[in-house]
């Protein structure tokens, strides 16, 4: 069995490198590095010219004539090397209400808050060098240029489910993995290959409002509506949905048939469900990898 990880000690040597990049002064002559990949909430990707961060709005150059304008509060990561893959322990580091800064220097992750990125081409303060602000969880503040960074966690991570509250006369199916209603993401455990065939064989009720006739299977909604912001928009609400690692998010449903797997990584399942904080029960699913 792997040995958990000794939180405070990661904690205290992320704090002491965090004060020695605190204490490496800017070097002005270094170039600006605005390359950026950003994915949303709703699993966009947009890579393009980083020029600004102004009134909670990112503003990235996709070309000359094109611009795209990407509210702060629905991006899920920003990625500086310009790539759509992020190592899965940092995607478990960034679960929870904090951000997650990880630096070029020691692969440095750091917990804490933006608090804001400025200068550079393209933004308000051009003739200046764009610095990028950050706040780490114990108050402390560093500047960094965007040439230092790797990525910049945000929002919206999987992470460990709470625990789930079963609808009564449930199948109960064995081995099978139990996904909360009211979490949006949860880990099967299962990594897989792209391309490679996956059953699923699931079973459950789930609420998803305080409507008590607002139930819903693994193929979908009983009302018959459909959510417009779940992780699958347009489809059935309540669908059972899944996504590998932090790609897009692909139907599943009901069926019991084999799914080609669309990319390598960690599988994640969830229900599709514009607000699951309010939702109730869970679905218990079989995962078989073929």
């Amino acid at each position: 069995m792997t040995r958990p990880p000794d939180r405070q000690r990661q904690r205290s040597l992320a704090a002491a490198l965090f004060a020695c990049v605190l204490l490496t002064p800017l070097l002005a002559a270094a170039q600006d590095h605005n390359r950026v990949l950003v994915r949303t909430r709703d699993n966009v990707a947009t890579t393009g010219e980083f020029e600004d961060l102004y009134q909670g709005t990112v503003f990235i150059r996709v070309s000359p004539n094109d611009q795209r304008r990407i509210p702060l509060d629905q991006i899920m990561f920003m990625n500086f090397e310009g790539r759509d893959e992020n190592p899965l322990e940092e995607i478990a580091l960034a679960n929870g209400p904090h951000h997650l800064l990880v630096l070029k220097k020691d692969t440095l992750r750091v917990k804490g808050q933006l608090l804001g990125i400025e200068g550079g081409a393209g933004s308000q303060k051009e003739n200046q060098p764009r610095l990028v602000a950050f706040r780490d969880a114990d108050g402390r503040v560093g500047q960094f240029r965007m040439g230092d960074l790797l990525r910049l966690y945000l929002i919206d991570f999987p992470g460990p489910a709470p625990a789930p509250v079963l609808p009564p006369k449930a199948e109960q199916l064995p081995d099978a993995i139990q996904v909360p209603a009211n979490v949006r993401w949860v880990s099967t455990g299962v990594t897989v290959r792209k391309g490679q065939q996956v059953s699923f064989r699931s079973s459950g009720q789930v609420q998803l409002s305080g409507n008590a006739d607002d139930l819903a299977t693994p193929g979908g909604s009983a009302l018959g509506r459909t959510s417009s912001g779940g992780p699958l928009p347009g489809v059935s609400a309540g669908a059972l949905v899944g996504r590998v690692g932090l790609g897009a998010a692909f139907g599943i449903g009901d069926q019991s048939g084999a799914l080609q797997m669309p990319a390598a990584g960690e599988l994640f399942l969830a229900v599709n469900d514009d607000s699951p904080q309010d939702n109730r029960g869970a679905y218990q699913v079989v995962v078989t990898p073929r």
